[in-house]
This record gives C-alpha cells, structure tokens and sequence, in this order.
C-alpha cells in the first residue's frame, strides 16, 4: 500500500515497507541509508537530510544529548589527608629564639629597690636546648624522657638579654643587662589549633630588672607580641 512516501535521493515514490527499512529496487538497505544521513547528536545538523524528523527520531536525539553532558570533576589524585602540610615558621633564626612577651609585674627587692619583671614564654624543641641556660636545658631533656608535667627550675644565673623586633634586626627593641631569672618552669601542655590538640614543652620566666624608662615603657605596652631573644649567662647579680 502507497502512502504517498518518497525517496530523498531520487524522488521515486516508496511503499511503507521500504521506507522501515526493508530493501528497495535495487536491493539496498533503507534502514542504513536513513541512519547514514541522521545526525548522531545535535551537535551534528549539519549533516541532516532536509526535511523534518520524526517523532522517533526527535526522542532519540534527545536522549543522546541527554547522556553527552560535561564529564563529572575527579577528585584530586593525592587525597587532602597526604597534601604536604603547611611549613610552620622557624622558632629560631639567626641565634635567635622566637618568644612570646606575656606581661609585666612590679616588684621589690629586701633593700626596697623598686623592681619590674618581664615575662616570656616559648615553645622548646630540642633545637632549643643551646640557647637556653643549662639548667632549662637539662629540665627539658628529662621532661623528655619522664611522664612528669611540670618543672620548677630554680637558681638559674643571671641573663643578659637582647629582644628583637625580628630575627634580621641589628638594634634590640630593648637591651636588659644582668636579669634575674624568676619563677622558670618547664611543663608539659596540651595545646589545641586546626580541630587537633598536640602535647608540647613550654619555658615560661620572668626577668626581673631594676625600673627605668626604657623598662617600663616596653613593659607596659607590648604585651602579647612576638620578640626574638638572644640570652648569654652574665655574673651581674640584682
């Protein structure tokens, strides 16, 4: 039965059967000739017949389309977990330890002589071991090795100390000359950052100096910054 079909080739009119696919006059396939003139996507227009399509043909590109979007990201080959981790700053430079100044007290000596102490306090590894006094050294090799928190480290000999701004600066922020050494310790904390906590060998002291301007005006003002302290045992007694 003719339904009125015809050839986009040659323009013969074709019987139902030959436009599904069975074979024409000449025995070819028009299954396979329709399917080499279809697009495969809609990227692919311009290798269309004219005419429109059918509705067999529409669902079909569109389904094809459907399943050629944007690949997915990946993840990334090394997980977050192995990423190298961020260098942490060098706590000493140039013979010089990183350190925090805590604050300052007043104070006086059995003579009455009219004092103020600084406090400090760092983090000690064992890198730290030769630019500290022997006896701090020494408590923090056997923290090291003990289960104990904390030691009192008394009789610790008067300090000369320089305090920097930074590691690379020639002038100290202030100079203290024969500083006695008070209220030193060396404990074992836990301290917390980044959703972890870590256990660490803290050195907290005070130098007590006699009051001067210079003293006092450093003293009272830059509390909770970062200095950098040279420290030389000196025979100079308060």
């Amino acid at each position: 039965m003719t339904v009125g079909l015809r050839c986009a080739k040659c323009g013969r009119e074709m019987s139902l059967c030959e436009f599904l696919g069975h074979t024409n006059k000449k025995g070819e396939s028009m299954a396979r000739k329709k399917d080499e003139k279809r697009p495969t996507s809609a990227r692919d227009k311009s290798l269309a017949p004219e005419g429109p399509l059918s509705e067999e043909e529409k669902a079909e590109l569109t389904e094809h389309d459907s399943q050629s979007g944007d690949e997915e990201i990946q993840p990334p080959l090394i997980p977050e977990a192995d990423m190298p981790k961020a260098i942490e700053a060098i706590p000493i430079q140039n013979d010089r330890v990183a350190a925090t100044y805590v604050g300052m007290g007043l104070a006086r000596d059995k003579k009455d002589e009219k004092l103020v102490f600084l406090e400090f306090s760092f983090t000690m590894t064992k890198h730290h071991t030769d630019f500290v006094p022997e006896k701090v050294a020494d408590a923090f090799k056997w923290l090291e090795r003990t289960d104990n928190k904390s030691i009192v480290v008394n009789h610790i000999e008067p300090q000369t100390v320089d305090v920097f701004e930074t590691p690379k600066d020639k002038k100290p922020a202030i100079h203290l000359s024969g500083a006695s050494v008070q209220a030193a310790s060396v404990a074992m904390i836990e301290e917390s950052g980044k959703g972890k906590t870590k256990k660490v060998i803290r050195f907290r002291f005070r130098l007590m100096v006699e009051r001067s301007e210079a003293a006092i005006n450093f003293a009272a003002w830059r509390d909770q910054e970062q200095f950098w302290l040279v420290l030389v045992d000196t025979q100079a007694k308060i």
